[in-house]
C-alpha cells in the first residue's frame, strides 16, 4: 500500500543511535523491515534493514531507488527503479532475498512503485514499457495488466479477490489522481491542477486513497474515502500524505506536514525529530513509521514504534528509509 515519496529526493544530493539496534528487539517480538537508500559522494546504495541490522541490495554509481518491501515467510521483496550506465535508460529493479531479479514476464518495467503479497501471488505495481510507450501497470506473478495510455501505478492493495491500484494519469498538462479497481479506473481529481495518489488501503469494501494536489505552487496532502475527498484534520501548507493502512477499523495515514513528519489518527501528530513520514503499519495495536531526519546537515533514515524513535543510519552520509514492514516471526 505504498507510497512514492521519496524516489525525488534521490536526485538531489543521518548521529548513531544512544542504543544499539538490536537492544529494541526482544525474544517473540515482531521483525521490523524497513527499505531505503544511502547517497554517498559517489554511490548509490539501494538497501535494507531486518532489525535494525542493514542488508545491503546492490551499489550503483548512477541513481537508484528503493521504494517498497514486502515478506511473507522467510521471503523478502524489494522493488524500485535504477539508472543505467548511460545515465538515460530507467529501468525497474526487483530484489528477492537480496538478488537482483528480472521478474517481468513480458514487458519490461521503467519504475517499480509498490509489491505487496497476497494468497502467494506477488503483486508490483509500476511504470510498463513497450517500445516507446510508458503506462501505469501492475504484475501478477510476472504477468503484465495495463491500467492506461498515460501515468504511474503507485500503490497496490489486494482485498476480497479485487485488485485495488492508486496513481496518477495524464490529462492534458496536469497530473490526475486515480485509482482502478480490477482495471477499471476512477478519477479523483478534475485535471485542473496537478494531483497524484500515493497509497490505496481498503476497509469494509470502503476504498481509502491518500496522495497531494498543488494548488497555486503550493502542496496539499489529500485523502479520499470512496471517490470524496475527506479533510485531514491539522493539514497545513506544503504536505504530503505519503501511506495509509488500517487496523481494527481504524485508519492510520502517514506523511510530511509543515516539513515534519505525521501520522493521523482522527488528528495529526508529529513525530519527534522527524523531517518525512514515508510509510506506516500495525501490528497488534503497535504503530511503525518509517521515514527520515537531519543530523549535522545529513539525512537519516529512521522509524518510530509508538512514537520512540529508532535511528538506522550513522549520519555520514544521506540516507532515507522509504517503506516499512511489520511481521510475527
Amino acid at each position: 500500500m505504498k507510497k512514492i515519496f521519496y524516489s525525488s529526493l534521490i536526485l538531489i544530493s543521518l548521529f548513531s543511535a544512544s542504543c544499539s539496534l538490536e537492544d529494541h528487539v526482544l525474544p517473540g517480538e515482531p521483525d521490523v523491515y524497513v527499505a531505503g537508500l544511502e547517497n554517498t559522494d559517489s554511490t548509490f546504495v539501494a538497501k535494507y534493514w531486518k532489525n535494525g541490522q542493514e542488508v545491503e541490495l546492490t551499489q550503483s554509481y548512477y541513481p537508484l531507488a528503493v521504494n517498497s518491501i514486502a515478506v511473507s515467510g522467510n521471503d523478502v521483496y524489494v522493488v524500485g527503479f535504477g539508472v543505467d550506465s548511460s545515465n538515460t535508460l530507467v529501468t525497474g529493479r526487483y530484489w528477492k532475498n537480496g538478488v537482483l531479479e528480472d521478474f517481468s514476464k513480458d514487458i519490461s518495467s521503467s519504475f517499480l512503485s509498490d509489491v505487496e503479497v497476497s494468497g502467494g501471488d506477488i503483486y508490483v505495481a509500476g511504470i510498463g514499457v513497450d517500445g516507446p510507450n510508458a503506462y501505469p501497470a501492475y504484475w501478477k506473478n510476472g504477468v503484465s495488466v495495463k491500467l492506461g495510455e498515460n501515468g504511474w501505478a503507485k500503490s497496490i492493495a489486494i482485498s476480497g479477490g479485487d485488485v485495488y491500484v492508486a496513481g496518477q494519469t495524464q490529462t492534458g498538462s496536469h497530473a490526475v489522481a486515480t485509482y482502478w479497481k480490477n482495471g477499471v479506473q476512477v478519477d479523483l481529481t478534475d485535471g485542473t491542477h496537478d494531483a497524484t495518489a500515493n497509497a490505496i488501503a481498503v476497509l469494509n469494501g470502503e476504498v481509502l486513497v491518500v496522495g497531494s494536489e498543488t494548488l497555486n505552487g503550493v502542496v496539499y496532502s489529500r485523502y479520499w474515502k470512496n471517490g470524496i475527498e475527506i479533510g485531514i484534520t491539522g493539514n497545513k501548507n506544503t504536505s504530503e500524505a505519503s501511506d495509509i493502512t488500517t487496523s481494527n477499523n481504524s485508519i492510520y495515514i502517514a506523511g510530511t506536514d509543515d516539513f515534519h513528519a505525521f501520522i493521523w489518527k482522527n488528528n495529526i501528530n508529529n513525530l519527534d525529530f522527524g523531517a518525512n513520514a514515508s510509510g506506516v503499519r500495525v501490528l497488534d495495536g503497535d504503530v511503525y513509521v518509517s521515514g527520515g531526519g537531519y543530523n549535522n546537515g545529513f539525512a537519516i533514515a529512521q522509524y518510530w514504534k509508538n512514537g520512540s524513535r529508532v535511528i538506522l543510519s550513522n549520519g555520514k552520509s544521506h540516507t532515507y528509509a522509504t517503506s516499512i514492514f511489520v511481521k510475527k516471526p
